[in-house]
């Protein structure tokens, strides 16, 4: 239907109006979703393209609060950096961010909608960078702002709450998640009588409960119930499907159903290869790094070298450790790095300065020394789960 629209406003309007321009934002916002990272890269570049030729024709728009060309090009931007963070490009999101923010407060009270979104991507990098006080802090304050924007039952509030779920099932507190995401379920289908792909969304994390908890019957019948409706909308090779999978190795890894779990990892780990592999006509992605530094890439080839070590099968296994730990050292020292680069400046708090923490253990895997011309100085990483959870297999 977009495509549609966008072929007939572009005949009638000619493809550089402003309506024009948005509903190809729109569409470029969809294929994101969608997992097709190609095409809705190379249309926020041409929408990003037209938006900056009009803002540099009309100086005064861009300082206009609340000028439809400001609010195209945050929300491009905002598409842009989800992008980058899909390819582990935190160094180029960073960037696209402090865009942003400038804009968002300039236009206070004018893009309340995209603010929600700015806390949304925010947060993500920090959860991201190990930061989860931080990113829960973020997450909060979508959720206060979605519902000031809207009111408490709308759908994208709910939307919105499932990341702090989320977050409290990262961090271990199973009751907290269970809580947020029943209730988020409950306002969705308030609204939204149909079958969401939000609500699967809710039942892969209640999935992930009841694996913890052990029930793992209950959680397989969900589990299959999710893959076979997210194929019917998203097709065979998304992401959540690779989720799906995961979800289903874990299941077979607790039943003691090592083989069936290893095939199954391995198809999870050429689906997040494969759709990620499409960033690669995104401009500066450096795929080579970012795809084997990505932490859904490294907890795959960890959890995979652990099978292999419960199959007797040692150097294999020990092999593709040390490879998912090799990686994983390196993406936290480039966000360290990254820290190091940023500190000091004026980022609505995107990369804290206490990511680094001063002190040092010299028995710990995790020691990490930044060296400069006035001085040498020891820092200690800020762990994420998933390096913690491949230190741990190593």
């Amino acid at each position: 239907l977009l495509k549609q629209m966008l072929q007939i406003w572009s005949d009638i309007y000619g493809p550089e109006h402003v309506d024009v321009v948005n509903l190809a934002a729109l569409l470029a916002e969809v294929y994101f979703y969608q997992g097709l990272y190609h095409p809705s890269s190379e249309l926020y570049i041409q929408v990003m393209e037209i938006v900056s030729s009009k803002l540099s024709l009309d100086p005064l728009a861009g300082k206009k609060a609340g000028s439809v060309l400001n609010f195209l090009y945050v929300k491009v931007l905002l598409g842009q950096t989800r992008l980058y963070l899909e390819a582990f490009q935190i160094t180029k999101c960073m960037e696209l961010l402090i865009q942003s923010q400038k804009i968002l407060d300039d236009n206070k009270g004018f893009m309340d909608n995209l603010t929600i979104d700015f806390y949304i991507i925010n947060g993500n990098i920090q959860k991201l960078c190990g930061k989860y006080d931080e990113s829960e802090r973020l997450y909060t304050l979508a959720v206060e702002k979605s519902i000031e924007v809207y009111n408490y039952s709308h759908p994208n509030v709910a939307i919105v709450m499932e990341k702090l779920a989320s977050m409290a099932f990262e961090r271990g507190d199973l009751a907290k998640a269970s809580a947020i995401i029943t209730e988020c379920s409950i306002n969705f289908t308030k609204c939204i009588k149909s079958r969401h792909v939000f609500m699967i969304i809710c039942d892969l994390l209640k999935s992930k409960i009841l694996i913890k908890i052990g029930d793992i019957e209950v959680a397989l019948v969900s589990v299959e119930q999710s893959m076979m409706i997210l194929k019917e909308y998203l097709g065979a090779r998304h992401l959540y499907i690779a989720d799906c999978i995961h979800l289903m190795a874990d299941i077979n890894d607790a039943k003691g159903n090592f083989r069936d779990s290893y095939s199954q990892l391995k198809v999870t780990l050429d689906i997040i290869r494969e759709s990620r592999g499409q960033l690669e006509g995104i401009e500066y992605a450096d795929l080579e790094v970012g795809l084997s530094l990505h932490p859904s890439i490294c907890e795959v080839m960890a959890k995979l070298g652990l099978n292999l070590l419960q199959r007797g099968l040692i150097k294999e296994g020990s092999d593709t450790i040390c490879e998912a730990k090799v990686n994983s050292d390196k993406a936290c020292d480039e966000l360290l790095l990254l820290s190091n680069r940023y500190n000091g400046q004026d980022l609505l708090d995107l990369v804290p300065n206490d990511l680094v923490y001063k002190g040092i253990n010299s028995n710990s895997a995790s020691e990490f020394i930044v060296r400069n011309e006035e001085e040498d100085v020891s820092s200690e990483r800020q762990f994420n789960m998933i390096h913690a959870f491949i230190e741990r297999a190593f």
